[in-house]
């Protein structure tokens, strides 16, 4: 995990230094999404003997898709008083509809 502090003073503008450690995040990364199948997977798993059911086959076999298919990523907004970041992934969305049905 990513320590985020904000400090706040008298007639100052909240300062918000964040830094991101890539090697944590890789890290941090593999542990996230081994909560889909490691965690949430075994709810859908049969109980050893029984057959398993067809809903929870499907169910087991969405979370093995999200965690084989899916990307996390780490958006930092340092500008969050006049934030456009939700514009500005909209436009990186725009921009690589291509790319984005490729996957």
């Amino acid at each position: 995990m990513n320590a985020v502090t904000w400090g706040v003073f008298p007639g100052r503008e909240v300062v918000q230094p964040t830094v991101v450690d890539h090697q944590a995040f890789e890290i941090w990364k593999d542990e996230a999404f081994s909560q889909f199948v490691d965690t949430w997977g075994v709810i859908y798993k049969p109980v050893a003997g029984e057959e398993p059911k067809e809903e929870d086959a499907a169910s087991l076999a969405f979370l093995q898709h999200c965690h084989d298919s899916l990307y996390l990523v780490n958006v930092v907004d340092n500008n969050f008083i006049e934030s456009s970041l939700a514009a500005v992934l909209n436009e990186f969305i725009d921009q690589n509809q291509e790319l984005i049905a490729a996957l």
